[in-house]
């Protein structure tokens, strides 16, 4: 899995303050409220603009409390999204429509996959396109692997000239292209009974995974779908 947000990276930049404010904390005894969320509270009301901000104990709670502002109980329905269907979303508006917004630009789109749009004159707002080219990468890849045009397969195969070419030659007879080859000879204690190939492929879809998955096991080998990793 290709992560989107490089959590190590992230804190080594501000390291420092956060253990600094949670030596605070811990030192104030204040664990629930106290001065330091009644300061947060202010702090990103002033950032966002508005009056007011509430601080909660959790992600639930404050949804729980967004639906009741709204006024949404039992009987309506309300839609979520999946990282899944954002990353997807997002490799769609930059192939079809050459467009770069941010994930959160795109939920509206997202959202499309779980409504009845058939026949109806629909209207969705894309918003933003603060992302950094890291992460615009990160994402990309990711909807790739998602949607079978990238993918990695395992196979084992005799340690002895030639081999290499053979796997190679029976891709290439289906139009499936090798981006990164990983060859292991310490997969088994005998070398010449087994050695493990990696080969990360591009292909066009799910269809085409599953044309390259049978023409090496229709020449005898055992292809094993692993874990792609870029």
């Amino acid at each position: 899995m290709i992560p989107i947000l490089d959590s190590k990276r992230q804190y080594a930049t501000i390291g420092s303050e956060v253990e600094k404010a949670v030596c605070e904390v811990l030192r104030s005894g204040s664990y629930i409220l106290g001065p330091n969320a009644k300061a947060f509270e202010q702090e990103m009301a002033d950032f966002i603009g508005c009056k007011y901000t509430v601080g909660l104990n959790s992600g639930t709670d404050a949804l729980h409390l967004a639906l009741r502002a709204l006024n949404i109980g039992a009987g309506d329905e309300v839609i979520t999204v999946a990282d899944d269907d954002l990353i997807g979303a997002f490799l769609d508006v930059v192939e079809n429509h050459k467009m770069i917004v941010e994930n959160s630009g795109l939920l509206t789109v997202a959202a499309l996959k779980q409504l009845n749009v058939k026949d109806k004159r629909i209207v969705s707002i894309l918003s933003g396109g603060n992302m950094d080219v890291i992460t615009m990468s990160s994402v990309v890849q990711q909807g790739l692997i998602l949607r079978d045009r990238i993918f990695t397969v395992s196979v084992l195969l005799p340690d002895k000239p030639g081999e290499l070419c053979r796997v190679s030659g029976i891709i290439a007879g289906v139009n499936g292209n090798v981006i990164k080859l990983e060859h292991n000879q310490f997969v088994t204690t005998n070398r010449s009974a087994a050695v493990e190939l990696r080969i990360t492929l591009e292909s066009f879809g799910t269809e085409h995974k599953k044309q390259i998955m049978k023409a090496l096991e229709k020449k005898g080998y055992k292809p094993k779908l692993v874990r792609t990793s870029l």
